[in-house]
């Protein structure tokens, strides 16, 4: 596995780089960064249609592009660079491995699809206040009910809590962490 990057990364990077240089400067950042969200909905739907960002590293057979996180890496990168108020690590970075991971095709369907078209933003939270890191225990507890599960608990990891359509929950539960 080589990590050079190909012609084609390249013009896909510089493709980015162009697009946010116009799509995201510096006078719009900051005008995001002082709203409620510090969130940029118009960037992020531009992203989805006009890159396909948000489905970067979604399988094809899933509804994304199919590529990995070396691509990601540059998208990141460049967003970095004009500083783009978008949910791109909570989103991209975080959920959607999570949700591949799963191996819950139920969720996958329901989920992936927004995620794809820039239209469902999610995020992952996992952590209690004054944890260490435990991939096997969560600050979050849930218990089943009649309508599904109800969870509660107190978790301090939260990116983009405030904009997000769904969070991702490490959980408790009697049959163990679940998510």
């Amino acid at each position: 596995m080589s990590l050079a990057m190909t012609t084609e990364q390249e013009s896909m990077r510089e493709t980015a780089r162009r697009f946010l240089a116009v799509a995201s400067p510096p006078e719009r950042v900051r005008e995001v960064m002082a709203t409620a969200t510090a969130f940029d909905a118009e960037l992020w739907t531009r992203l989805a249609r006009e890159l396909g960002l948000p489905g970067l590293t979604v399988p094809e057979e899933l509804g994304g592009i199919g590529l990995g996180f070396q691509e990601l890496s540059y998208f990141a990168e460049e967003c970095g660079r004009v500083l783009a108020p978008s949910p791109l690590l909570s989103t991209l970075g975080l959920a959607v491995p999570v949700l591949l991971a799963s191996g819950d095709a139920r969720a996958q369907s329901a989920l992936l699809p927004g995620i794809v078209a820039g239209e469902t933003l999610v995020t992952v939270g996992w952590l209690a206040p004054g944890s260490a890191w435990d991939a096997t225990r969560s600050g979050a507890e849930a218990t089943r009910t009649d309508e599904g599960w109800e969870v509660s608990g107190n978790l301090t990891l939260v990116l983009d809590g405030a904009i997000a359509h769904v969070l991702l929950v490490l959980a408790e539960t009697d049959l163990g962490p679940t998510l």
